[in-house]
């Protein structure tokens, strides 16, 4: 008996652990690992200007500069679940001209194709990084998205595995199959 309230005991702390380190530690990483992205995003950006091909006062860069450093500032508050509750509030708040799309293609409009084409880039980047920080921080999408996968993977190992198998011993029905395919 004392064995099984040990266990019980054990199990609970255990399970308790586990959603500490779930809820609470594991988002607190993931907001670094985001935040960290931003800055590595920022810095190529700032290289890219350092460099010369890009002038510090230009419109394209504060505005793209001003983004990196929103998200880096609130990024402990970005959620899927706030992705979707600012698309439902926010959705008729902005005019066209207060978007950031249309701030940003007139930001990028007297830009050089190719300097652009960089800046577009680096946009994308940050972009890549919150979806990945979204999913990667929402249990609902880890479970609807990351899930599905590893099952598909895990399920296309075995079959492979079931596969090998069969093509050892299955080749008795095989060989059915075949002559009631070729009459």
């Amino acid at each position: 008996m004392e064995n099984n309230e040990f266990n019980a005991i054990f199990s609970i702390l255990s399970i308790l652990g586990l959603l500490y380190l779930i809820f609470w530690r594991y988002k607190t990483y993931r907001i670094d690992v985001f935040r960290q992205d931003i800055f590595e995003l920022r810095d190529k950006l700032f290289d890219y200007a350092q460099s010369g091909n890009i002038d510090y006062n230009h419109p394209s860069y504060g505005t793209l500069r001003s983004l990196m450093n929103g998200f880096i500032r609130f990024g402990h508050q970005i959620s899927f679940c706030q992705l979707i509750t600012i698309s439902i509030i926010m959705k008729n708040k902005f005019s066209d001209t207060d978007s950031f799309s249309k701030r940003w293609n007139t930001a990028t409009s007297d830009l050089d194709v190719q300097t652009k084409g960089y800046l577009d880039k680096l946009l994308l980047e940050v972009h890549s990084s919150i979806i990945k920080h979204l999913i990667l921080t929402s249990p609902f999408m880890l479970a609807t998205i990351i899930l599905p996968i590893i099952l598909f993977f895990l399920s296309k190992h075995f079959i492979l595995k079931l596969n090998k198998i069969y093509s050892k011993r299955g080749n008795n029905i095989d060989s059915v199959a075949y002559a009631y395919g070729s009459i």
